[in-house]
């Protein structure tokens, strides 16, 4: 059953003495992207469609498992309009913890079509159960909606390797469960807002090779959890705050292809557990206090372009 230029407008008039629930029950077993083109018919179509959205769903889809390939379905319902897809997360999505998406492997065969998703779905951030969300590696452009810092049960937000422009929400604070934000290879641009401060929970803030400008906050180093900090093909700039070093679980650190200034701060003989600092190719030459210098990390500062 599909939607053609000549559909037979009286067949709307024997579906309209029919029962709504025989209809729906009809429509169960139409395909999804027929069923779905249905919608255009007329008001009563998408109506019906709309208020029996549970009943389309294929059964595959109603007890949801995790994947790393959206479904069909999937894809035909985060193109649609928001009252349809609020009906998806409501059917499907209501009690799903974790949501992977990457771009289906049927895309990168030379004679496929584009990924189906051009922008991060708003309605995702309706799915108030979910603590993991990984889209990375499916084309997206666009921002990242402000719906998703609506999440605050989540503990995983992997939007890596895509398109998306705009800013890091200051929203962001209001995560304090996040344990992994992971934002690198895209295009966003802006500061590291203050409000990252809140996410006290936070052990991983990856933002590599982005647009990324300002300084890095003070307020990072209420992320007394953090292990791994990563902002390297940035234009983040100034000087270090010393408040990141009083992270002591920090592993991980690095901040090349910057425009960072200015001395390394003392501070940083309290991160007994650091193994990793790269600071190379930043615009300016770093100063190593003489009290660093027996530090294990800066036994060889020139690699790391400090100047001693």
């Amino acid at each position: 059953m599909t939607v053609s230029d000549n559909f037979d407008s009286s067949q709307l008039f024997l579906f309209s003495n029919i029962p709504v629930d025989v209809v729906a029950e009809i429509l169960a077993w139409v395909p999804p992207r027929s069923l779905i083109a249905l919608r255009l018919v007329s008001k009563a179509f998408a109506l019906c469609i709309l208020e029996n959205f549970g009943r389309f769903i294929p059964q595959t889809q109603r007890h949801y498992k995790k994947s790393k390939d959206p479904t069909e379905w999937e894809e035909i319902v985060f193109m649609l309009p928001e009252p349809f897809q609020s009906a998806a997360c409501k059917f499907v999505f209501e009690n799903v913890s974790q949501l992977l998406w990457r771009v289906p492997s049927r895309y990168f065969d030379e004679n496929a079509v584009p990924c189906q998703f051009p922008a991060i779905p708003a309605s995702l951030g309706l799915i108030q159960s979910l603590t993991v969300l990984q889209l990375n590696h499916c084309g997206m452009t666009g921002t990242i909606p402000l719906t998703l810092y609506d999440l605050l049960q989540l503990r995983v937000l992997d939007l890596e390797s895509n398109k998306l422009t705009g800013t890091l929400n200051a929203r962001v604070g209001k995560m304090t469960n996040l344990e992994w934000l992971l934002i690198s290879d895209n295009k966003i641009s802006g500061y590291i807002p203050k409000e990252i401060g809140y996410c006290v929970s936070l052990q991983t803030f990856k933002a590599r090779s982005n647009y990324l400008s300002g300084t890095i906050p003070a307020e990072i180093g209420q992320c007394v959890n953090l292990v791994r900090f990563s902002i390297s093909g940035n234009k983040i700039g100034g000087r270090f705050p010393p408040q990141i070093f009083s992270c002591s679980k920090l592993e991980y650190f690095s901040a090349t292809d910057n425009e960072f200034s200015g001395s390394i701060p003392l501070e940083i003989r309290n991160c007994n557990a650091l193994v990793t600092f790269h600071i190379s190719r930043n615009k300016h030459k770093l100063h190593l206090p003489p009290e660093l210098r027996e530090l294990r990390i800066f036994r060889n500062a020139e690699s790391c372009c400090i100047h001693v």
